[in-house]
Order: C-alpha cells, then structure tokens, then sequence
C-alpha cells in the first residue's frame, strides 16, 4: 500500500468552506455525481473526498471523482486498520466523519460541511452559509419534521431507534465548543459506531440526538429543501417553478438524498421503505430516473477504466473473504489497537483458526473459535447440538463440514483438519456398511429357495424399493 501523505497548507482552506464526503471505491460514482453538482452550485468551495479504502491509483481516482482525495490513513487516525477490521464497510465509513471534521479544522477551515456520496445539490446551500457565518456551531436536518402513520415503513419508531436527525449531512463551523464536541463524538467511534439498536446503537448517528444539548447553538434546520429522501417524501411536494427550478413544498430544493436507490430496480424510490412508488411522485419521478441513468453510466465508465475498485478490507492479506461472523469475534476478542495493516489483517494472527472457545472435552479440539461462535449465536444450532458433550461436538463439527460452512457462506481453512479426517473416516465406515447390504442381497438370492414363497416376494420388494434408497442414503452422507 503505498502512502499519500496529505500536508494542505492552512491558506488553501482558511476562511473557507470546505465541503467533503467520505466514501469507499465502491462509492466513487456516486462522490462523481455529488462533485459535479457542487461544483454547480458551490464553485468556490474546497471539495475533497475522504477515501475509506485503500488504493495504488489516486491520481486515476481522482481524475473520475473531479476532485482530491486523502486516504483515510492519512487523517492522523492510530487505530484506522483497526477499525477497518472491527467494522463492517458502513460502520467504518460513518466512524471516520468526526476525525474528517477534526482534520479540516486543524488545517484552517472555517466552515465544514459533510455530505453522503449519494446526494445532490439542485441550488446553494444559502440557509447553511447563513446559518454559519451567523454565529451558529452546527447545522443539522431532521429525518421528518410532521407526524408519520404507523401503518408502513419507515414508522416513527423506527427513526427514533436510529437517529432523530440524518447525518448524511452536518455542517459545523470552528470554534472552541465543536472541537470539544468532535472529541467527545470521536472518542466513542473506534468501538462503539455499529449497528446495534438492541443496544442503542446506530452507527455515527444516533450519538447526533445529543448535539442539541451538548454543543451550545446547533441550528435545527426545518427547511423542507433539505436532505429531501425517502424518510420524508410522503411530507413533501417535489415540483417545477416557472423558471424550471427544482422546488420541495414551494421552496427551493437545496439537495436530493438518494439513499437506497437501486438503478436495476427502476420503480423502487429506496429498498428502505413501502410508502411510495416513483409513479406516486408525478414530476418529481424525473429526479430519480435521471439520476439513476447517470449513476448507471458513472459506474459503467468506472469499470472501463479498469481500475482497482474490491473493497480492500473486505478480504485478509492471503486473501479469505472476511465475513460478518469474523468482524464480530474480532470486535468481542481484540483491543483497539495501533498495529497496521499487514498485521490487522493477518488471519493467522487473529482470534479465529485457534483460541479459547470455553469447552473442554475429548471432542473440543473438532470446534474452532469461529465454529463456537456461530453455535452461540444460533438458538436453533444449540437446539440441534450440544458441543458442551463429545457427542454432540462431533456431531455439530461433522455437519458444519458438510452443510453448516456452505449455508453461512464460512471459507473452509476455518474448519479444523481434525474434522475433515473425521469425516473421511466415517464416510469410509459407512461404504463398508453399505457393501455388506449389497452382498446380503446378493446372497439371499442364491438361498431364496429355502424360504417361502411370501417370504420371497418380501425379501424382492425389500431389495427393489428400499436397500437402493437406504444405500444411497449412506453415500450420501
């Protein structure tokens, strides 16, 4: 991985607004899409993206978003590569915005605004620049600003559980109280920015409903323009004025969320809601459709670059794909930590092919951390195997080797060698079971006459209807 160290001077940005996204490659075409719009409508802001992603290509990268881009690695952050593992690739993206905050102001920006790589602008955003310049430390959009019914998605219950405010955008000016804000946010994201609303939690977010209280003069910005999504189009009227502007309940329309929108899925306004069809919002379904076709050939002509675009931190070094599962038992079982990459990401270093898993027994060596785990987190797998007992350990380690890793879509080097001798040794046992059941059959032939006749015609329809089914059952196991 090679390093782009980011040294922008304080007079590029001093007395600024500096406006940022972060996102990682898979997000690039949308990032191309929300630069083009700001360099419409806010020309002489600082654009940057902050790339949560590793990438040997910058300079190409850069070239299609329209605008820099600093590595995540280089926001000054001790435990990135840490993070990267403990998250999922949501988590890790949303984890970064306060240290991006963070790293702005301590280059001289005076206004920062944040925006998601899925959004828009359709004018200025003059209510925030306002906001700012007049005195304001931050600048926020709720979800809804009316009463929702209960009857389909998203309910009012289900914004509360993740956030009275949207934090695809937040616009912060510098000053003594945000910096302390952005310390206190900050401390709370290298563990706990996940996805946990049994616990409270959800990602960056939901730590946003105690801005209000904590950071004096946070303006809560009711304009229906705003961060216009499908959490609040069923409250808001999307139409042409007569200079053909863009306008939401008669006001100019600041910006479009599109968060998700799916491009093959042409009448789906987001996979996060029922309320509406494209066709239920009459001109404003332009909006959607244009943009979609846009972001389709965004992404077509990214794959024609040719670029490096997987998700870095989405496989190990060696190159095992790291599922959900192995990000939870890092998150349970490491410490934040400093190390690097090349460390982080070492499988063999990590607490899955060997480590406690709290059971000891004849049988406990066929169970590795990663198998254990998954056996504790699933109510009908501890029904169907109790691995506390030999037994059950060897039955639970037999059928994760030939079901169990295929249906969690878990890489077999997590599997125990242990297990797949087993499991040679058994399927050999039941070839020589299933041989003797063949020369029975063939020898009740040559003695049939000693038996009979209705004993026969038994033994014939026994042969023909079960013994081949009951032998390939064996096979098969």
């Amino acid at each position: 991985m090679t390093s782009n160290v980011v040294d922008l001077p304080q007079s590029e940005i001093a007395e600024q607004s500096c406006v940022f996204t972060i996102c990682s490659k898979n997000y690039l075409p949308q990032a191309r899409l929300l630069i083009a719009s700001l360099r419409l409508h806010m020309p002489d802001a600082t654009l940057l993206v902050f790339l949560a992603d590793e990438s040997d290509e910058l300079s190409e990268l850069e070239e299609f978003v329209g605008a820099q881009i600093i590595l995540g690695s280089e926001i000054g952050l001790p435990t990135y590569y840490d993070m990267a593992m403990r998250y999922d690739i949501t988590e890790f993206n949303t984890a970064l915005k306060p240290f991006a905050f963070q790293f702005l102001f301590k280059r001289g920006a005076k206004y920062s605004i944040y925006l998601d790589p899925d959004i828009e602008l359709m004018s200025p955003l003059f209510e925030v620049e306002q906001s700012l310049s007049g005195g304001s430390n931050a600048v926020l959009t709720p979800h809804i600003t009316e009463p929702l019914d209960m009857a389909k998605n998203p309910t009012e219950l289900k914004l509360i559980r993740t956030g009275i405010y949207n934090l695809g955008f937040l616009a912060l000016s510098r000053s003594a109280e945000t910096r302390d804000f952005l310390s206190w946010w900050s401390d709370r994201m290298p563990t706990d920015c996940r996805v946990d609303l049994d616990a409270g939690l959800f990602v960056d977010q939901k730590y946003i409903d105690l801005m209000p209280s904590y950071l004096p003069v946070t303006h809560v910005l009711r304009h229906p323009g705003y961060n216009v999504a499908y959490w609040n189009l069923s409250q808001r009227k999307l139409s042409r004025s007569p200079a053909g502007d863009w306008c939401s309940n008669g006001e100019p329309l600041a910006f479009m969320h599109y968060s998700g929108i799916r491009t093959k899925q042409p009448e789906l306004i987001s996979v996060h809601q029922n309320r509406l069809k494209l066709s239920d919002l009459g001109e404003g379904a332009k909006l959607f459709t244009s943009y979609a076709d846009r972001l389709s050939a965004a992404r077509a002509y990214l794959k024609a670059l040719r670029l490096h675009t997987d998700y870095t931190f989405e496989k190990f070094v060696s190159g095992e794909r790291i599922f959900p599962l192995l990000r939870q038992i890092y998150a349970r079982d490491v410490p934040p930590s400093s190390s690097g990459y090349a460390t982080v990401f070492d499988m063999s270093k990590g607490p899955y092919l060997i480590g406690s898993i709290g059971i000891q027994h004849a049988a406990s060596h066929l169970i590795s951390p990663v198998m254990a785990d998954l056996w504790r987190r699933k109510a009908h797998l501890q029904a169907a195997f109790n691995i506390r007992h030999p037994l059950g350990a060897e039955s639970f380690a037999l059928w994760f080797a030939a079901v169990g890793h295929k249906e969690w879509r878990i890489d077999k080097c997590f599997i125990p060698q242990s297990v797949w001798e087993l499991q040679r040794e058994r399927r050999s046992l039941r070839t020589i079971i299933a041989t003797l059941i063949f020369r029975t059959a063939e020898l009740s032939k040559k003695t049939a006459f000693l038996y009979p006749k209705s004993v026969r015609r038994a033994a014939v329809r026994l042969q023909r209807r079960r013994l081949p089914a009951l032998a390939k059952s064996i096979r098969g196991r």
